[in-house]
């Protein structure tokens, strides 16, 4: 119950006048307001009376007359905050009258008040007869969520808001409302407003006669054509709401009103500017953060309804989050059929209140879409700002009837990302044809989630919600055995490994974690290969390369199998270079040993690999550390171990020696031993060469940059197995320590 008022309640012959004059209800009819007016009950309340507690149910809706009341609201240590001043013509309550759910504020009278009460129960029947009522409580509920989200979303523009300032800002601007998959503006429109995403996410396109190319996402808070509107040129790319989105409208000559005002603006408008150009200069988009997610069914065998309870439970980590179905909102709102109530009418209205007002105060949104294309499932795709596409492991590949009726690429309802989900049922993962699955959709990324498994839900969970832990391992011959002993190091700190890359060296290593996901398999299978019988040791005559590599190629297709890199149990990739079109590849698919080959194959060392008719060699030549590359991918934080860019690969002496002179010291135990890089260490550094720019990026671009001391090492020396191991894990032990977890991958643990 409410707290009520120590005044006592009359009614009042005068109500019918008060209400007319009232901005909410004198747009209703004379037989509207009449029944209103005979079912009110007029309250007065003195200062610091409270009209109602925070979680009180809401059995009332109360329109303030005269006087002031304040709302606050307690945190989660349980102290109390203003959030807002309630003024006369306000209603009090309408958003819990509309939802159902409990007051989420305390509020009391500044000063003494006059109020009208109108119960729940009442509400309910008059909305029933009278469309007109509800109607007009989602307009009032609207322009409240629309403050609400205002208040988070400008301050990072405009500063600190107060209630006039809040105002000035609202009634200078044109409310924009877009559904998901409407464009705000298309490339080479006119520049003659700037906008500011009050709700919602948005994507900046570039159209291209063959593909059009996202180019960055916008989040609330932030403007949108800014660059435009201060040249005075046209629009350089199109703008398309991924969901439902809100937008302030600002034409030119009021903004530039605004700026006067606010110059402090502009300062900000220019960061913003300046990071979204950084982005394209690096070709990096700008990624908006995911709050809805919508999963649905890739067939009629796939109930998503657990799946979508773990995910929930997962996220729970991050923010607080909440799982919503068909089924799960009919009995939390009390309503039958609620999700398919035809649009305006009182049970739609009050469905998308509610769901308002749930997206407004949860960090995450779990839609769980229904088995068939219902009116809830389009309702869960439009909302949604990433879309799980969820399969079984065995089943069909072909798309079902909701990926092929509501996700098509020629439909127009969503434009969220997507990715593909595979469930599998036992407690190990064995994916098997999972580019079948892939070759039916277009999707971002796929994931092998075992049901039963929270350890897995929690990996997607990170990569939702942007706490996802990649490993880039760059390349260096033997010294890259240490990346066996730096990896043992962060597994043991409980880092999680959510997504592994590597080059050369780095990209075998990543490889054999990614195909176990094992530290012991990673060290006794790295040991049996290199330590023990040395791949690079078939030597041939250097008309291709000084080694044939059959060896290699032996190993890696008998560790491997046919296993594709797009089975493995966790994400993977590894880079080549492609000398035929003098770029670098990005492998993601296909036969994982042969794109290990492909980027282990050192120029002069060890023979190309042949793809498609083009050749590929160690992926060095373009990017000996990808850590530019897991950044794109990976949407969290990136650890980058290098073991390449270590020591000045200089010698001691004035003129290089002879090659006899270096092999009479080395077979000769009387002889001075000559110690100066081999040929394999000349042709590894060349390859290096081309990618120092890359790698100094990576370890500026990284989260935690990691360089193990092998510089010592020759790039063939594999007989110094352990040692280098050793060094690997005791180099990033001790740097774990020395950073710290708490600040790097606190969530992510």
């Amino acid at each position: 119950m409410d707290s009520s008022p120590c005044s006592h309640a009359v009614p009042d012959p005068d109500i019918l006048l008060l209400l007319k004059k009232t901005d909410i209800f004198n747009r209703l009819g004379e037989t509207v307001v009449k029944e209103l007016t005979a079912n009110a009950t007029r309250l007065h309340m003195e200062k610091g009376e409270c009209l109602c507690r925070q979680g009180d149910p809401c059995d009332a809706m109360y329109l303030l007359l005269s006087g002031e009341l304040e709302a606050r609201i307690a945190d989660a240590g349980g102290v109390a905050r203003p959030v807002g001043i309630i003024g006369p013509g306000q209603p009090i309550g309408e958003i819990q009258i509309l939802t159902g759910e409990d007051r989420t504020a305390t509020v009391c009278a500044l000063c003494d008040v006059e109020l009208l009460r109108f119960s729940r129960h009442f509400i309910e029947e008059i909305s029933d007869k009278h469309p007109e009522v509800p109607e007009l409580l989602m307009r009032i509920v609207r322009r409240r969520l629309r403050r609400n989200h205002m208040a988070k979303a400008l301050p990072g523009l405009f500063g600190p808001m107060d209630e006039a300032k809040f105002q000035k800002i609202e009634s200078q601007g044109i409310w924009i409302h877009l559904r998901g998959g409407d464009y705000l503006f298309r490339q080479d429109d006119d520049s003659d407003s700037l906008y500011i995403l009050v709700s919602g996410r948005m994507q900046a396109v570039v159209e291209g006669e063959a593909i059009d190319r996202v180019v960055g996402e916008i989040s609330p808070g932030e403007t949108v054509g800014e660059m435009a509107f201060f040249t005075s040129e046209p629009r350089s790319a199109s703008i398309l709401a991924v969901r439902d989105s809100e937008l302030l409208q600002f034409p030119r000559p009021v903004f530039e009103t605004i700026l006067r005002d606010n110059p402090q603006v502009v300062m900000n408008i220019i960061q913003v500017t300046i990071k979204r150009l950084r982005d394209t200069f690096h070709q990096r988009a700008k990624r908006a953060s995911v709050t809805n997610i919508a999963i649905v069914t890739a067939g009629p065998d796939v109930a998503v309804q657990s799946a979508a309870r773990a995910l929930c439970t997962a996220l729970g980590k991050f923010g607080s989050a909440l799982h919503l179905s068909s089924l799960l909102l009919e009995q939390r709102l009390g309503i039958q059929q609620i999700t398919e109530a035809p649009k305006g009418s009182p049970k739609d209205i009050r469905l998308r209140t509610w769901l308002a007002e749930m997206e407004a105060k949860t960090d995450f949104v779990i839609y769980e879409a229904d088995l068939e294309p219902t009116g809830w499932t389009r309702r869960c795709i439009r909302q949604a700002d990433m879309i799980l596409i969820a399969g079984r492991a065995g089943a069909s590949a072909t798309p079902g009837e909701v990926e092929a009726t509501l996700l098509a690429r020629d439909t127009s309802l969503t434009s969220a990302k997507k990715c593909l989900i595979i469930l599998h049922s036992g407690p190990e993962i064995q994916p098997t044809n999972t580019a079948q699955w892939l070759g039916h959709r277009r999707v971002e990324k796929h994931f092998h989630i075992r049901e039963n498994d929270m350890g897995d839900f929690a990996r997607l969970a990170r990569f939702i919600s942007g706490n996802a832990v990649g490993v880039v391992l760059g390349g260096g011959g033997a010294k890259g055995l240490a990346h066996i002993g730096a990896l043992r190091a962060i597994t043991e700190a409980e880092v999680p490994v959510d997504m592994i890359g590597g080059t050369s060296m780095g990209a075998v290593i990543a490889a054999q974690y990614a195909f176990k996901v094992s530290m012991d398999a990673v060290f006794n299978d790295s040991r049996a290969l290199f330590a023990n019988t040395n791949p690079l040791s078939d030597y041939t005559i250097p008309v291709v390369s000084l080694v044939r590599g059959g060896k290699l190629d032996a190993h890696l297709q008998s560790y491997f199998d046919d296993t594709c890199i797009e089975d493995l149990p966790i994400n993977f990739f590894c880079v080549s270079s492609n000398l035929s079109t003098a770029s670098k590849k990005v492998h993601m698919e296909g036969l994982l040993w042969k794109a290990v080959r492909a980027s282990i194959s050192i120029p002069g060392v060890t023979s190309p690999v042949v793809d498609n008719g083009q050749l590929l060699v160690d992926g060095a030549v373009f990017d000996n550390l990808p850590g530019k590359q897991m950044r794109e991918i990976c949407e969290g934080r990136v650890i980058a171990i290098d073991v390449g860019a270590s020591g000045k690969f200089a010698v001691g002496c004035d003129t290089y020696p002879s090659p006899w002179s270096i092999l009479m010291g080395n077979l000769v135990p009387f002889m001075k031993k000559v110690s100066v890089p081999t040929i394999a260490d000349i042709m590894m550094r060349t390859n290096f060469l081309g990618s120092i720019k890359e790698s100094q990026s990576a370890k500026n671009d990284s989260d935690l940059y990691l360089q193990p001391p092998v510089e010592d090492f020759n790039v063939l020396e594999f007989k110094a197995f352990d040692q280098i191991v050793q060094i690997g894990y005791e180099y990033t032990a001790k740097r774990l320590e020395e950073v710290g977890l708490d600040g790097l991958f606190r969530h992510a643990q």
